[in-house]
């Protein structure tokens, strides 16, 4: 049921993806409890489901749920902890929450480079989230020196012409430029 969610979700029917996702994530809390990783993992998919919505304080709710579970039953250094925690700043960014999302992504990114290590795709791409969250925040001065950390560390260790450089580079010049 999570695949035909996720291919709902990719037809652009978030709403039946909802409704399918709340029935799989009711029936597996009551089957396999909270804290089994196929629940965790169908609230997450809900969560992810409700953003794409437009339902941002839905999607918070969950993502807040997602990360309590992670971190009692993985602990806060797991990837998957990490990863929750990244998806909440995400959606607390979208729900207009810069403090909240700021904070919580300046954790997660401290824990995906000692967890993960610094050069580590998914501690890059965090990274880079920050660099524009502190754009966003009005924080310019910190968003460019960020970026052009991130940005020759993609260099360093990506393979030439990869995404994510292409990525953090433009951003680094279009903030760089607007400063």
């Amino acid at each position: 049921s999570d695949e035909l969610a996720a291919a709902y979700l990719a037809a652009g029917d978030s709403t039946a993806a909802i409704r399918l996702l709340s029935r799989t994530l009711a029936d597996r809390e009551r089957v396999q409890g909270a804290r089994d990783p196929e629940t965790m993992s169908t609230r997450d998919r809900l969560a992810a489901a409700y953003l794409a919505a437009g339902k941002v304080k839905d999607a918070v709710s969950q993502y807040k749920r997602v990360l309590s579970e992670r971190e009692k039953v993985l602990g806060r250094g797991h990837p998957d902890t990490i990863s929750a925690a990244a998806d909440l700043s995400a959606a607390y960014q979208a729900a207009g929450k810069l403090p909240s999302a700021l904070k919580l992504s300046e954790q997660c990114c401290a824990d995906s480079e000692r967890v993960l290590g610094p050069d580590h795709m998914d501690t890059l791409a965090r990274l880079a989230n920050l660099g524009h969250l502190y754009y966003t925040a009005g924080r310019v001065g910190d968003a460019v020196t960020l970026l052009r950390d991130v940005t020759g560390r993609c260099e360093r260790v990506l393979p030439y012409g990869d995404p994510l450089t292409q990525v953090v580079y433009q951003n680094l010049v279009n903030i760089a430029g607007s400063a």
